[in-house]
């Protein structure tokens, strides 16, 4: 281990204080740790992985902002969210098993990144939605952390909204036994 020299950053005109330690490398069967080998993981779906080489679960902050209200009329509202950070990077599209912060409370919930091709035919916009178990209530303009727990499944067409909400309710399952 090195440690670097002390520096200072301007951002935004304000100024940050900072160190750099330089650590040696961390050899896992998969090959070497690193933020590349993280970022690899997470956006290749990875999860567990990902998860395990950082020492902590992935997670992302954001907003709540309105939707297309279509969870709500299969049973299964959701929250759409916004991340607070453009640049913050998002895991791979598919469906997840979450924790999710709204204030001082955490709740278990099921989240889906990605299109939405069953509803969605041009493609053009991916999607943060997450079903909050056993919740009621508004939830637009709050504050959100998602953490990542496990992934559940690949993001998938199906040919009609039944098929979907049987999906969907087979990943609530799957979900509620993994998060205990």
């Amino acid at each position: 281990n090195r440690k670097g020299d002390l520096g200072v950053i301007e951002s935004c005109g304000k100024l940050y204080n900072f160190s750099v330690e330089q650590v040696n490398e961390v050899s896992v069967p998969e090959g070497t740790i690193s933020s590349t080998a993280i970022r690899e993981a997470l956006l290749s779906g990875r999860l567990e992985d990902a998860n395990k080489w950082l020492g902590y679960f992935y997670s992302l902050s954001g907003k709540i902002v309105p939707g297309q209200k279509l969870g709500r009329s299969l049973g299964f509202p959701t929250a759409n969210i916004r991340p607070d950070d453009d640049f913050k990077l998002v895991p791979a599209n598919g469906v997840y098993a979450v924790n999710v912060r709204i204030g001082e409370k955490t709740l278990p919930g099921v989240m889906s990144i990605g299109f939405n091709p069953t509803v969605n035919k041009d493609l053009l916009q991916r999607f943060l939605e997450v079903h909050i178990f056993d919740f009621t209530g508004n939830l637009y303009g709050q504050d959100v952390r998602i953490t990542f727990r496990f992934r559940l499944r690949d993001e998938i067409r199906f040919d009609s909204l039944d098929q979907l909400t049987e999906q969907m309710k087979l990943d609530k399952q799957q979900a509620m036994r993994l998060l205990g």
